[in-house]
């Protein structure tokens, strides 16, 4: 493929500011349960990235490997010292109470350990920038391994009951 640089970011899509940055276009991409672009195969391969996508609880986590001069285009703030402000609003029976967190878009780049490997924070992969992976690979953290997709475990399961 191609010897430039690779940039790893890693996204959750449960809280703003927390998980992505709250910000645009990451507000864009995360924000919205009902389309999320980092698990929309067609968008994903049209940017030519490499979306490593698992479950932690109830929400999606990407470990997204992408071209630098995709980032710099895209979310040229992922490469830079600029800071967001978020605001988590709680209420309870004392009140309403706003939160004001301090983040780093840098906080969301991930860096390859010792051995070349790059870990997500819940133990997912992320995949090697190449022709081959371009699009969404979707790991199981229980088993620690890669599947297609949730049809081809119906079918795996069919089989077994056969």
């Amino acid at each position: 493929m191609s010897n430039e640089e690779v940039v790893y970011m890693e996204f959750n899509n449960w809280f703003a500011g927390r998980d992505y940055p709250e910000a645009e276009p990451y507000d864009t991409w995360l924000g919205n349960d009902m389309h999320i672009y980092f698990s929309d195969e067609d968008w994903v391969k049209e940017n030519k990235l490499c979306v490593a996508a698992s479950n932690v609880d109830m929400s999606c986590n990407y470990c997204i490997t992408a071209l630098k001069s995709w980032v710099e285009e895209n979310c040229p703030t992922m490469l830079s010292d600029e800071s967001f402000t978020s605001e988590f609003i709680s209420t309870s029976k004392d009140g309403t109470k706003i939160t004001k967190h301090e983040g780093y878009f840098k906080d969301f780049l991930r860096f390859p350990d010792e051995y070349g490997d790059v870990t997500g924070r819940f133990g997912c992969p992320f995949l090697e920038y190449s022709e081959e992976n371009i699009g969404i690979k979707y790991w199981d953290d229980y088993n620690n391994c890669w599947y297609e997709d949730e049809e081809d475990d119906v079918e795996k399961d069919d089989d077994v009951q056969q």
